[in-house]
C-alpha cells in the first residue's frame, strides 16, 4: 500500500508532467534561524497540533536511486513530503512554510508549502519539497551522502510572528534532521496530533464522486471535505479580496436542524490574505438521535452581486445514514478480516444462544505469525492467524479472533471481533492490523493487544448456534503465550512475518488434538 498523498508530490517533483502553475517548484530565500530561546523573540513553539510534519522522504526513482534535480548549474538531491495545518490557524491568516539548513552551514533557507487538499479531519494538507541548497551529488557523492539536513516546519502568523512545529520533538531546539543514519527519511507518522473524536468524513471530488470514509456515528463527528473545483462559477473580488465563498450546509435529521460553514480559505502571503483558494474541511457534531445527514453546497459571488450556483443532487441533496452510537449499536466492534490492509464492518445474520469451551477439537490456532510492512514511510503491524476447523456436529457459521486491546492514541481500553474467511475446507485465515500510520493520519491507530482467544460459530442441527471458545478456558491468552519462544521468520515484501514457535503454549490445543 502507498502513500496517495506522498506519491502525488513526489511525482510532481520527479515525473516527467509538467505540474500546475500553483504546485511549481518555489525558490528558497535565506531566513533567520529559529529564535525559540531569545528573549524579546516574536518565535514560538506550537505543543498544541496546529501544524505537524507527516512525512518527509528522498525521491527516487523505480530502482531505489536518488533522483537529482538542478536550479541554475546548482544540483542536489530532492525531499518530498506532506505538512498538514489545523482548519482554525488557516482562517486566522496562518501560512505554512519550511526552514531547512545544511548542517555545515549556518545559513537557513526556507521554502514555503503548497495546500494540495483535505488531511486528517480538522487538517489541511501541504506539499513540501528541498531540492536546492544541499551539497551538490554530482560534485561529490560521498559528501552528499554525508550531509545533515535539519529542518523544521513553521507557520507566518501575523506582524512577523512565526509558530515553530514542536509537537513530535518537545525541546525549544530540538529539531528533525535528514541524514545517512535515518536513510533520509522521516516516515509518515499518524500518531502526533491525530483527531479522533469518532470523526468521519465525507469526501466530495472534482469528478463529481462522493464517498464515506469511517463509519458516520451518532454522537460523534462528521467532517465534509469538498474540492472547490465542483463550483468554479461566481467568483467576484473586491479591491483586489477575495469576496466570494463557498458553503456546506448539513441537515440532520430526523431533527431538521440545519448547520453550516465555509469550506473555502485563501493562501496568505506573510500574514496577508492572497486570491489563491484552497479547500478546508467542515466540522459538525452530530447529535445522539441523529439517524442521516443530507448534505449540499452554494457558492456565493459577493461584492454586491446576485451571481449564487448550487450543488445539491440536483435539488434532492445528497443524503448519508448514520449508525446509531457505538455503545448502542449490536453490531460494534464486529468486523470480517480481509487483508492486513483492510477488515470491513460485519453484521452477522445470526445471533449466539449460547457459549462453550471448545473441549472436543472442534477448533484450534494452526498458525499465529507477527507481521511487519513497511513501505512509502506507511507501516502496518498485524497478527495473521490460521483456524483449524475439524467437520464438526453443525454447520459452520463463521470463525475469527476476538481481541482485548490498549489504544496508544487516546488512552482507551477496547475490544474487537474479527471474522475470518475461509480458504480452504476446515481451514479459516483471519487477524487483526494492530498499527497503522494513516494516509497522512487518515484512519491511524497504535495498539497493543493485551488478550486474544479464537473461536467458531456453529448452528446446530436444533437450530440452536453456539459459539465455541478456544480461551484457555476463559483465562484468554496473552502476547507472551505465542511469541514467548523463538519464531520462525518468513520474508515478505518490504517485511517480514514472525510466526510462533510449534511448542508456544497458544499451539496446546493443537498438540492435543494430533
Amino acid at each position: 500500500m502507498r502513500n496517495p498523498i506522498l506519491l502525488l508530490v513526489a511525482c510532481l517533483w520527479a515525473c516527467g508532467v509538467e505540474p500546475a502553475p500553483r504546485l511549481a517548484a518555489p525558490v528558497a530565500t535565506a531566513a533567520r534561524a529559529p529564535a525559540l530561546d531569545g528573549e524579546g523573540s516574536a518565535d514560538r513553539a506550537d505543543h498544541g497540533c496546529t501544524l505537524i510534519l507527516r512525512s518527509l522522504t528522498r525521491v527516487t526513482d523505480d530502482e531505489g536511486a536518488p533522483l537529482v534535480r538542478c536550479h541554475d548549474g546548482a544540483c542536489s538531491w530532492g525531499f518530498a513530503g506532506v505538512i498538514d495545518v489545523a482548519t482554525s490557524a488557516l482562517a486566522d491568516g496562518g501560512a505554512p512554510a519550511l526552514l531547512f539548513h545544511v548542517a555545515e552551514d549556518p545559513t537557513w533557507w526556507e521554502l514555503p508549502a503548497t495546500p494540495i487538499g483535505p488531511g486528517a479531519p480538522g487538517f489541511v494538507s501541504f506539499a513540501v519539497t528541498i531540492d536546492q541548497r544541499l551539497v551538490d551529488p554530482t560534485v561529490g557523492e560521498e559528501q552528499a551522502q554525508a550531509q545533515r539536513i535539519e529542518l523544521v516546519p513553521f507557520l507566518h502568523l501575523a506582524a512577523g510572528a512565526r509558530l515553530f512545529e514542536h509537537n513530535r520533538n518537545q525541546g525549544a531546539l530540538d529539531n528533525y534532521w535528514l541524514t545517512a543514519d535515518n536513510g533520509f527519511a522521516l516516515m509518515a507518522d499518524g500518531f502526533t496530533c491525530l483527531r479522533r473524536a469518532r470523526t468521519a468524513a465525507l469526501r466530495f471530488d472534482a469528478a463529481w464522486g462522493e464517498s464515506v470514509w469511517g463509519t458516520l456515528h451518532a454522537d460523534g463527528r462528521l467532517a465534509v471535505h469538498y474540492d472547490l473545483a465542483r463550483l468554479p462559477r461566481c467568483r467576484n473580488t473586491h479591491n483586489g479580496h477575495p469576496a466570494w465563498d463557498t458553503t456546506a450546509f448539513v441537515r440532520l435529521l430526523p431533527a431538521g436542524e440545519i448547520v453550516s460553514g465555509s469550506v473555502r480559505a485563501f493562501a496568505s502571503n506573510m500574514g496577508q490574505p492572497t486570491t489563491a483558494a484552497h479547500a478546508v474541511p467542515f466540522e459538525v457534531a452530530l447529535p445522539a438521535e441523529t439517524t442521516a445527514v443530507e448534505v449540499w453546497f452554494a457558492n456565493s459571488s459577493g461584492a454586491g452581486s446576485s451571481c449564487k450556483t448550487w450543488d445539491s443532487n440536483y435539488g434532492a441533496n445528497y443524503r448519508f445514514a448514520v449508525a446509531p452510537p457505538p455503545e448502542a449499536d449490536p453490531c460494534f466492534g464486529l468486523a470480517t478480516w480481509q487483508d492486513r490492509y483492510h477488515s470491513s464492518p460485519t453484521c452477522p445474520d445470526y445471533t449466539i444462544d449460547a457459549h462453550h469451551d471448545a473441549t472436543h477439537c472442534e477448533l484450534f490456532l494452526d498458525g499465529l505469525g507477527d507481521g511487519y510492512e513497511g513501505h512509502y514511510g506507511i507501516p502496518f503491524r498485524w497478527l495473521d492467524a490460521y483456524l483449524s476447523v475439524p467437520p464438526a456436529a453443525g454447520e459452520v457459521l463463521g470463525a475469527g479472533l476476538w481481541v482485548d486491546t490498549f489504544d496508544h492514541t487516546d488512552a482507551t481500553e477496547g475490544w474487537q471481533v474479527v471474522f475470518g474467511q475461509a480458504v480452504e475446507p476446515g481451514v479459516w485465515h483471519t487477524g487483526y492490523t494492530y498499527l497503522f500510520s494513516g494516509y497522512m493520519g487518515d484512519g491511524s491507530y497504535r495498539r497493543s493487544v493485551r488478550a486474544f482467544a479464537s473461536f467458531v460459530d456453529l448452528r446446530r442441527p436444533s437450530g440452536e448456534v453456539v459459539r465455541l471458545w478456544q480461551s484457555r478456558g476463559g483465562a484468554n491468552y496473552v502476547w507472551a503465550d505465542a511469541f514467548g519462544l523463538p519464531t520462525v521468520t518468513e520474508w515478505i515484501p518490504y517485511g517480514r512475518v514472525e510466526w510462533a514457535n510449534a511448542g508456544a503454549p497458544v499451539f496446546a490445543p493443537k498438540r492435543s488434538c494430533q
